[in-house]
């Protein structure tokens, strides 16, 4: 083979190296993820009143794992700046009483535990 072929194929390996290594990988948001940006769009919003953006990153993170605290204290947040206050006080509502029954959940496993202990 001569100099220019075999020069040639390998800068087409390379070239095809460098572009089948630079592809990029597949990224699935978590709910951090989500209310981060939720978050980064509320603040955003306070310059244009448009709440409507950050509330449905909010709705994703929740959606993605209904136990984010995050997720519903952004909801009720993006609700009140919209003026919708029956959704927002109903996200504040729910998120204090999913923190009660995660307080409770915690108690009962100490409980099992102490109960585990001295038997």
């Amino acid at each position: 083979m001569s100099i220019t072929k075999q020069n040639t194929f390998i800068l087409l390996m390379l070239l095809l190296a460098l572009f089948v290594g630079s592809c990029r990988k597949q990224y699935h948001a978590t709910e951090k993820d989500m209310a981060d940006y939720g978050w980064f769009l509320f603040e955003k919003a306070a310059t244009q009143s448009n709440y409507t953006v950050s509330k449905n990153w909010f709705l994703s993170s929740v959606n993605e794992d209904t136990m984010y605290m995050d997720g519903y204290n952004g909801l009720g947040w993006s609700y009140g700046k919209i003026t919708d206050l029956d959704s927002s006080i109903y996200y504040f509502v729910f998120m204090t009483r999913l923190i009660s029954i995660m307080k409770f959940g915690q108690v009962c496993v100490l409980l099992i535990m102490l109960w585990v202990w001295i038997h």
